[in-house]
């Protein structure tokens, strides 16, 4: 039996002692043909000297700044199409993998299917499911998060979490690299959605099995600007008609503001200007002239509230 050449791009940002973690569980994978790749988003924390000390079989890519995840793990793809990868496994620092993780999640790569996820588990509550795939809500471009876990091989989904996938080589290079002008959060989504367009599957695998930890319950004020203008971004992006309509509707007149209401609620005033910004973003507001940028800045500290607001 053949056993297609399976990359594995594991995106670092300051995270050491997660990605030695993350790696160690794939080295011990049952899928006889992986290779990983380390891809580190300019960190000063030593990581890359670390994984070239304990695993000097493992593939290094240094990026000069940080482009988040959608411009790391596109690095990555890039990188891996390079050494010949049939499919490629995206992955944070912060998983670890069930042994036959790999292997199940390549079984499932049939005929037009674009992408497979794992069932992904929650790594200090190790029972508990965070994700088991997601189905969209057309009317509102939100998401239900699935956490059964059935007995079939595979189920068709519309989406699967960004934290641990495997995408067909053939589908990267139809459908396309990760929207790096999102930088981080929703481009899982919008990948997703994109093959489905395409005609592509995406597929949850409930037997594969990773453990990934969650992120704090107060996101930062950064998160709180990216989730509101993103999740707009691919409302209109991958919505047509009066599905467009009402999912920004929805998203600007309810789901956002009673976000900000809540971080209001717990104190948090410049959370809840940063979901503000994220929604003016598309208004040509609380702009600068390198979106990006902006978005590397303030990843570093923290902070939007102060950013310079010049608008386009």
């Amino acid at each position: 039996m053949s056993h297609p050449l399976i990359v594995a791009v594991v995106l670092n940002w300051n995270s050491a002692d997660e990605t030695l973690s993350c790696v160690q569980s794939l080295l011990g994978q049952s899928y006889p043909n992986l290779q990983v790749l380390v891809v580190d988003n300019a960190s000063f924390d030593g990581a890359i000297e670390r994984v070239r000390d304990e695993f000097p079989q493992v593939h290094v890519l240094q990026l000069e700044r940080n482009t988040g995840y959608a411009g790391g793990n596109n690095a990555g793809i890039r990188k891996a199409l390079v050494l010949g990868a049939d499919q490629v496994l995206i992955l944070n620092s912060d998983v670890i993998l069930d042994p036959p993780a790999v292997e199940l999640l390549s079984q499932a790569m049939g005929s037009g299917v674009a992408v497979a996820g794992p069932t992904v588990y929650d790594m200090d509550t190790p029972a508990r499911v965070q994700s088991a795939g997601c189905l969209r809500r057309e009317w509102s471009s939100t998401f239900r998060v699935l956490d059964d876990v059935p007995e079939s091989a595979s189920r068709g989904v519309d989406y699967v979490a960004g934290c641990a996938l495997l995408m067909s080589r053939a589908a990267v290079e139809s459908v396309g690299l990760f929207d790096d002008s999102l930088f981080a959060y929703c481009e899982e989504v919008d990948w997703c959605l994109r093959a489905g367009q395409r005609g592509y599957r995406v597929v949850h695998v409930p037997a594969a099995r990773v453990w990934h930890r969650r992120g704090a319950s107060t996101p930062s004020p950064v998160q709180s600007f990216l989730l509101s203008r993103n999740a707009l971004t691919v409302a209109w992006r991958r919505s047509r008609g009066w599905r467009r309509i009402t999912s920004v509707l929805y998203l600007t007149l309810l789901r956002d503001p009673r976000r900000a209401l809540v971080l209001l609620r717990r104190g948090d005033i410049r959370g809840a200007v940063a979901v503000a910004q994220g929604v003016g973003w598309h208004l040509h507001l609380f702009r600068t002239r390198s979106p990006l940028q902006f978005l590397q800045t303030r990843a570093s500290t923290g902070s939007l509230v102060d950013a310079d607001q010049d608008s386009q």
